[in-house]
């Protein structure tokens, strides 16, 4: 340290006369003789909100150990308590340091929401409320799935998959013999049978009940980088890094591609050196990730660009592109396949509808979400419901749901765990009592509108 100060910032009209770091150290609150409170990101230094109420200057502060809670004291001979949540009546959990949440995926009855974090734990949470179950370790994992109609979920980590019990989070059994890591799982919709891809370039078959290998699937040339089972247990999508989709019988192991790199539509995409990242610039269109509708025989998938695309399974023809401003990190079809999020580099969320003009089913993004702080890694819908989980960088961890009145269609906040931030995406304020102009300005920098929600917002 040489004793020069990193940054400056300026936001009060008077004198500051106290500051403070919340216990988790994301955010500084700061009094000052113009009678105001403001909170800082500890990180950025970039204002977060300013509470106003106090008639005389603000003197002393303190957060609860947990930093939901911000007391202050006042020479107006009053202590208030702010709700530092951003919208009033949502529940907020604090998770501590920041750590991110790497994976996302909801129980089977949609009661719980599973998290895994980059510090290898995980944590159920109430799916309603958002109240947390107790962390426990896990590992390093890559990825995980919940079956489907049992309290089990599976971590890949190295080239094992475990298998643990939901309910008690410890280890019901390990399944071995990948001989490279494993990279996709998933679950039959009976529950029985769980099917893991691998960078081995193999697909493996797994008889939960029996705890045994059935059966390995070869033909992919590459790493297989995401699995699907559809509604008939006896076919396997599987999405490879080599540029293919293929469909298998599990009974056979004979398999048919459904997309290469060779098709028509991908060929036509023009990629360039940031579209590619890391990837081997030799290579026109590795899939990057793939899904399977769980209404339609449609399949969705990526390939390290601005697109999603939409294929009819059995023809295997191309029927629509889903397109963002920037590269796309992931998406997610809801349960009743008439939704679909997507996720970008640019930190936002969009939000895709099928629905039927002139008697043809289209895709129109019909809302966009722009309040985050950081990249949304990961997106998984609730089952049966209009909610969906958004997990980030930042660790912070947001449910929202869409809400459809009429033609209109906007997303509202439910619940949120992580840092604490200013989210008020889709709030309408104009009828807001008591509102300062400093807090107004920051509700509609971060979504809030001044009248009536309006469709896309």
């Amino acid at each position: 340290m040489d004793g020069q100060p990193e940054s400056k910032w300026k936001g009060h009209a008077e004198d500051i006369t106290n500051l403070v770091f919340s216990p988790n150290g994301h955010w500084i609150a700061s009094t000052s003789c113009d009678n105001t409170i403001k909170l800082w990101n500890a990180h950025t230094g970039a204002p977060v909100s300013t509470f106003s109420g106090h008639t005389s200057s603000v003197s002393s502060l303190a957060f609860s150990p947990d930093s939901p809670l911000l007391a202050s004291s006042s020479l107006d001979k009053t202590v208030r308590i702010w709700q530092m949540s951003s919208t009033e009546g949502v529940a907020h959990y604090s998770s501590g340091a920041i750590n991110p949440v790497s994976n996302i995926v909801y129980s089977s009855n949609g009661r719980f929401l599973l998290t895994v974090t980059k510090d290898r734990h995980a944590c159920q949470y109430d799916a309603a409320t958002g109240a947390p179950g107790l962390p426990f370790f896990v590992g390093y994992v890559h990825c995980i799935a919940y079956s489907v109609v049992e309290s089990r979920f599976a971590t890949a980590s190295g080239y094992d998959v475990t298998i643990w019990n939901a309910e008690t989070g410890l280890v019901d059994f390990v399944l071995t013999g990948h001989t490279e890591e494993v990279k996709t799982i998933a679950f039959s919709r009976c529950g029985r049978w769980i099917a893991t891809g691998s960078e081995d370039a193999t697909i493996r078959l797994w008889d939960v009940r029996s705890r045994t290998h059935v059966r390995t699937l070869s033909g992919h040339t590459d790493w297989i980088s995401s699995l699907a089972m559809s509604a008939n247990k006896g076919c396997i999508i599987s999405g490879s890094i080599d540029g293919s989709i293929r469909a298998w019988n599990v009974n056979t192991g004979v398999s048919r591609v459904c997309i290469s790199e060779e098709h028509e539509v991908l060929a036509s995409i023009p990629y360039t050196d940031e579209t590619l990242e890391d990837s081997d610039e030799a290579r026109i269109a590795f899939i990057m990730d793939m899904k399977y509708s769980p209404s339609t025989r449609q399949i969705a998938s990526t390939h390290g660009h601005k697109k999603v695309l939409l294929w009819d399974e059995e023809t295997d023809e191309f029927q629509h592109t889903l397109e963002h401003d920037f590269n796309i990190i992931c998406f997610e079809y809801s349960s009743c396949g008439q939704w679909i999020t997507t996720s970008s580099s640019d930190d936002s969320v969009w939000l895709w509808n099928c629905v039927a003009e002139e008697g043809v089913q289209k895709w129109k993004c019909v809302s966009k979400i722009t309040c985050f702080f950081s990249r949304v890694q990961d997106i998984a819908w609730r089952p049966g419901t209009l909610e969906f989980a958004t997990a980030c960088q930042d660790s912070s961890l947001r449910v929202w749901r869409v809400q459809t009145r009429s033609s209109n269609v906007s997303v509202q906040l439910v619940w949120s765990a992580g840092p604490t931030a200013l989210v008020a995406i889709g709030a309408a304020i104009a009828d807001t009592v008591d509102l300062s102009q400093d807090n107004k300005r920051l509700l509609l920098q971060q979504g809030a509108i001044d009248g009536l929600p309006l469709a896309g917002t």
